[in-house]
């Protein structure tokens, strides 16, 4: 049993009847069932979510092959979960991606019985997934059964429950009365109420495109067509806010958020709020450095939350940042610093920075005590001809 914080929540969202149809259309028109569609859809919304094109969910299958003589009248639970993969390049129509999902559906019917944990051994990875589908089709007749009850003095009455998983979100699909019902269950200490919605409100638009733009390429799918009026106020005006500008929006919008989780051991996650305080009041002494608009401050952090707010505070700045790997020899990352004409130098307390050349030394501060508690006013968005980033490269990137 799942302990309280992590007994998911519910988002619920029921399509109209036309899009339900429009949907078993397209469907059918292709040649592969409706779940295979919202499969689709659900890939495109964890595409846009990941930034990445290629994605992996997990599906759940009956794990009852109808070319097994008997099945039906097996005992026992034989319901999988396997790796389900979509594809949406930029450049592939919807269409193609249906028909690419649908060839490994098929693909993947002779190994239904393979289980999940076998799967993830035999690939050698970590972990597979985050998320996954499940459709849940119970094909009953309302009338029939209720003339059943009457003819043997039954009784018949629903019962409610709930389940869970292990994963973050579960996309439950199922079709009543002629309309789509998608049901969304997220654990609360990752997904609030707000973010569920917002998710299964694109999940929504991806499925429309699905319906009646099939030839539209996967890159043109707009997923959030209200976004313009989350951060303005104002329909139709999208404001230009910029890397660190965006975020203070979504600080101010939902300051308890989860903004970054930590990889390093014994880190807790940090919010919106947090961060924004943190990047902001990190800037003001960036500033005092002589960071500003065409200028260039280094970065020799790893990857952690360190690493994000020093670039949100770059950015707060108008500055550009320049990535230094801490395995770089001293002597390289001197001559780099050197060219870049780099203002600052952000890394760690111990870093040791004497051989690095005449150049202002700060770190981060992971437990602000500002006077104000204010973390300032992030600055318009930069120019589109100012300079954002240096990468120093022998040529490959």
């Amino acid at each position: 049993t799942p302990t309280a914080a992590l007994v998911p929540e519910e988002t619920a969202t029921v399509l109209d009847p036309a899009l339900t149809a429009a949907l078993q259309d397209r469907a059918r028109t292709a040649g592969t069932t409706l779940n295979t569609v919202v499969q689709t859809g659900w890939g495109l919304v964890l595409s846009r979510l990941t930034g990445r094109d290629d994605v992996v969910f997990g599906s759940a299958v009956s794990g009852r092959p109808a070319e097994l003589d008997g099945v039906e009248g097996m005992l026992g639970l034989f319901v999988n979960t396997l790796p389900t993969r979509v594809r949406t390049a930029p450049a592939r129509t919807l269409a193609d991606a249906v028909a690419d999902l649908h060839a490994r559906q098929v693909a993947l019917l002779d190994h239904q019985h393979l289980g999940l944990a076998d799967i993830q051994q035999l690939v050698g990875l970590p972990a597979l997934l985050d998320t996954m589908t499940v459709f849940e089709n119970y094909p009953f007749d309302d009338d029939a059964l209720s003339g059943s009850e009457q003819a043997a003095g039954l009784d018949v009455r629903g019962i409610g429950g709930r389940d869970a998983t292990h994963y973050p979100l579960t996309l439950a699909i199922t079709l009543q009365g002629g309309r789509l019902r998608l049901v969304l269950k997220h654990r609360p200490d990752l997904y609030d109420t707000r973010a569920a919605h917002t998710v299964l409100e694109r999940l929504t638009r991806a499925l429309d495109h699905l319906a009646h733009r099939p030839d539209l390429p996967a890159g043109q799918v707009d997923l959030a067509p209200d976004a313009s009026a989350t951060l303005s106020g104002r329909p139709g005006i999208t404001p230009v806010l910029g890397c660190a500008g965006t975020v203070a929006a979504v600080a101010a919008d939902t300051p308890d958020a989860i903004a970054v989780r930590p990889l390093e051991d014994g880190q807790q996650p940090v919010t919106y709020a947090e961060l924004v305080l943190r990047a902001g009041q990190f800037a003001q002494r960036l500033r005092e450095t002589g960071a500003g608009p065409e200028t260039v401050v280094a970065l020799l952090l790893p990857r952690s939350v360190d690493l994000v707010v020093a670039e949100l505070a770059v950015a707060w700045t108008g500055a550009a940042y320049l990535p230094l790997h801490p395995d770089w020899p001293a002597a390289r990352i001197r001559t780099v610093l050197g060219t870049a004409g780099a203002v600052a130098l952000i890394c760690r307390p111990g870093t040791e920075t004497d051989a690095y050349g005449p150049v202002a030394v700060l770190h981060p501060d992971g437990d602000p005590t500002p006077s104000d508690g204010h973390p300032g006013t992030p600055p318009a968005a930069p120019a589109p001809h100012r300079l954002a980033y240096v990468m120093y490269t022998s040529g490959s990137t």
